[in-house]
């Protein structure tokens, strides 16, 4: 990925050196050699290892990071504010994983390394969170049940405006950090639109759960547009969102999917964040041979989705990334990059880790795709 041209945060800087606690008042200093402050972030591209807190960093060779030089951290809302509005908690995952890639830039001039944020919010809201907006039981099968934060209740999406407005004071200008996701309407991931419901088993069983706690599809969309609105609070880092087909859950009826539902809110979000946007999909693979695939095949909903992404792509001039499926669901690795390439994509999230990046796929298959990756990311 080429260079990120911005201005660097002394607080920052100086946690990582002297273990200081950053806050909203450090001072920053202007970098003549970065672009003004005003300016938007590159859109991440090429390559990305998701969950940075599962990279053995000590072990993963550098090699493979100046290919692969992008980091998804996974940040579980209740581990960085466990109090009611309270100051976010340091040193956190994202502050390690700054630290990392200052590090690593430094040493080896030319990687840039950075960096995606992913808050997961649903079953990992906070308990004082889970109080005020309420919450219903998540079933998972085998008695793994949770409780998730009731994210259509206003409550909620005050306590989510309050956790962005912190997170985008300190890190929205920190130039390793490129790309935050809005997934605070997300159930059991960081996916805007995924409600694990169906009409069988656990899936039946949160269907029904959703439904006791006062949900309507009226709110949920509702809350779904709320939290692209309270987004804006970052002014210098794309946004991403995954978009997937929308579940229809009403009292005494099978839970359906309505599309058209999915691209009221794509449309909403390109239209409320423009060239800040990033659109996505969590579920590439090989259209033909993945699990699943008769939904990506030519037809299927999610076909229908990357069509929908291409074509504000090429309209817009708005990103797409994709984040593979599991690597026992992708099929053909190889087959499902050239699927996202094709459909538009500026970057694209590798399974299984570094040392299953390097089982899957060879070094110069990497480079060819992060090649073709990085020419289609925004600037």
């Amino acid at each position: 990925m080429k260079s990120l041209l911005f201005i660097s945060v002394i607080s920052l800087s100086i946690f990582c050196r002297n273990n200081v606690v950053p806050t909203q008042k450090d001072t920053i200093v202007a970098d003549s050699t970065r672009n003004p402050v005003e300016e938007l972030k590159p859109q991440m591209a090429g390559f990305a290892l998701r969950d940075f807190e599962s990279v053995d960093t000590s072990t993963i060779d550098p090699g493979l990071l100046g290919i692969v030089n992008s980091l998804v951290l996974k940040v579980n809302w209740n581990e960085i504010q466990p109090t009611a509005y309270g100051e976010i908690k340091h040193p956190n995952i994202i502050d390690n994983a700054v630290q990392y890639a200052k590090s690593m830039n430094a040493k080896y001039p030319g990687m840039n390394l950075n960096l995606k944020l992913r808050l997961y919010c649903g079953i990992y809201a906070p308990d004082w969170v889970k109080k005020e907006a309420g919450a219903v039981t998540m079933y998972k099968g085998a008695g793994l049940n949770e409780q998730m934060a009731r994210f259509w209740e206003p409550a909620f999406m005050n306590a989510f405006a309050d956790i962005q407005q912190k997170l985008s004071q300190l890190y929205d200008t920190v130039p390793e950090i490129t790309e935050v996701v809005n997934g605070g309407t997300g159930t059991n991931y960081a996916e805007a639109l995924i409600r694990h419901v169906g009409n069988s088993g656990s899936q039946k069983k949160n269907a029904s759960s959703l439904l006791k706690g006062a949900y309507t599809t009226e709110k949920d969309i509702a809350a779904i547009k709320k939290s692209i609105d309270i987004m804006k609070t970052w002014k210098h880092t794309r946004i991403s969102m995954a978009f997937s087909a929308f579940d229809i859950i009403k009292p005494s009826e099978p839970v359906t999917q309505d599309m058209s539902i999915t691209k009221v809110i794509l449309d909403y979000f390109v239209s409320t964040l423009g060239e800040q946007a990033i659109m996505g999909n969590n579920g590439l693979r090989d259209p033909e041979n993945g699990a699943n695939n008769e939904r990506w095949a030519e037809g299927g909903q999610i076909n229908q989705v990357y069509k929908w992404l291409k074509e504000y792509n090429s309209s817009k001039n708005i990103g797409i990334y994709f984040q593979t499926a599991t690597a026992d669901r992708i099929g053909d690795i190889n087959k499902a990059m050239e699927s996202g390439i094709a459909n538009g994509a500026g970057m694209i999230e590798l399974p299984g880790g570094a040392k299953g990046v390097l089982k899957n796929m060879s070094i110069s298959d990497l480079k060819k795709y992060d090649q073709l990756l990085e020419a289609q990311a925004k600037k």
